[in-house]
């Protein structure tokens, strides 16, 4: 569940604004906190964001960890999104074609709960994506998105009950989620998964 409270100080709240507090909400999960590695519990989590002038990088902390804070001094705490979780879902999509109906896999996945970037927008700054994601060959919905086309930057690999999708980009994460054997037939048989990014 996403967040519906967050302790944010003074400076954070002017620079996001109501509009941007609302967006960061959306796509922050209080799963655990990014100081300890404890689990966040039901209190409001404290907001602390690195700005690091072109983004900044907001996680969530118990405030007892650390105080709400917009941190421009450019020294980001060792070890900051050590703890960092992400979920994974593995589901089959309708296909209509030339070809008759079938069905594509996809890997749905949130890459951060509870850190997310922001970026420099007109009027302030938004949730964004990181640049490894460009980098390993997504691209935003729209006129760029090619359904099926390849990334270069992806590898999937197939077990018996998972598929796990490696990025060759640094930080090299690797995405792992079960999958049935409807979806671990259809991936083998495609050779591959649809791969998606979401912060919701």
């Amino acid at each position: 569940m996403a967040v519906t409270t967050l302790l944010v100080c003074e400076v954070t709240r002017q620079r996001l604004g109501a509009g941007g507090l609302a967006e960061l909400a959306e796509c922050l999960w209080p799963v655990d906190c990014q100081s300890c590695g404890r689990f966040l519990g039901g209190d409001p989590p404290a907001v602390v964001v690195d700005d690091l002038d072109a983004v900044a990088v907001v996680s969530l902390h118990h405030r007892q960890c650390r105080r709400p804070a917009w941190n421009d001094s450019r020294i980001v705490v060792a070890g900051s999104g050590q703890y960092t979780t992400f979920v994974v879902r593995m589901m089959l999509l309708p296909v209509t074609g030339r070809g008759g109906a079938g069905a594509c896999p996809l890997m749905l996945v949130n890459p951060g709960l509870e850190c997310v970037q922001l970026r420099r927008a007109e009027g302030g700054w938004r949730v964004g994506h990181g640049d490894w994601l460009a980098r390993a060959g997504l691209v935003r919905p729209g006129r760029e998105l090619v359904f099926g086309a390849a990334a270069a930057g992806l590898v999937a690999r197939v077990t018996d009950s998972s598929v796990a999708v490696v990025l060759q980009v640094p930080p090299f994460t690797e995405y792992e989620g079960p999958a049935d054997d409807r979806v671990l037939a259809w991936a083998r048989a495609l050779g591959g998964v649809l791969f998606a990014v979401t912060r919701h």
